[in-house]
């Protein structure tokens, strides 16, 4: 009897919280994209007298990796400032360390998906000052439909605030995310599997 009030309890309560209203990532904050994940594949194999091995090559891929692998499938040269963006949880942009964009209409090679959220975090209804948490599931995918292609998922933590405004109506706004994961795919007609984490932060002012 006692769990069962205390489970009664516990539904009650989170009645209670789950009415409050937010008007939470009111701003979207590009993000700069770091990744960082193993890549393993096929080592290959040698025969020594009777003894035959096979092994597997792990190697290191970084964020100039994934941008060298879109400069190919666009037929393109990047600049060696050139960063990845994401941009409104919504795609992914090109730009160059003045912010400029360079390239934005890639998604049918470079996509980016998230479900359905987690929070936890507060706001001021007054000021609009809030900070959030988020924790989903993220996919990543890639398609330079030459063979060369991956998935990657992984569990995702947001991080979110916003100050409220200054004197001059401006608001500060600064967002994080980091996926772990993994995932796997091919290149030059090769099986890899992927390891690892994908980053991204930034911030904003907005009037």
């Amino acid at each position: 009897m006692l769990m069962k009030t205390n489970f009664l309890t516990f539904l009650a309560a989170f009645a209670i919280s789950a009415s409050a209203t937010f008007d939470i990532n009111a701003y979207s904050v590009p993000l700069v994209v770091d990744v960082k994940l193993a890549l393993q594949r096929d080592g290959g194999s040698s025969t020594n007298g009777s003894v035959a091995s096979s092994s597997i090559e792990k190697v290191a891929v970084a964020t100039v990796d994934l941008l060298k692998l879109l400069a190919d499938a666009l037929a393109v040269t990047l600049p060696a400032d050139a960063r990845l963006i994401l941009v409104d949880y919504d795609h992914f942009e090109i730009r160059d360390a003045n912010n400029a964009i360079l390239y934005d209409d890639f998604h049918d090679i470079l996509d980016y998906e998230y479900g359905d959220f987690l929070e936890k975090g507060k706001q001021n209804t007054d000021t609009d000052q809030q900070t959030f948490t988020y924790v989903f599931l993220s996919h990543i995918s890639f398609d330079d439909g030459s063979g060369n292609n991956f998935e990657f998922r992984g569990v995702t933590e947001e991080k979110y605030s916003n100050t409220a405004p200054n004197g001059d109506g401006i608001v500060k706004a600064k967002d994080s995310i980091k996926i772990t994961g993994s995932g796997d795919g091919q290149i030059d007609g090769g099986l890899i599997i992927l390891t690892g984490q994908v980053t991204g932060k930034g911030s904003a002012s907005f009037l």
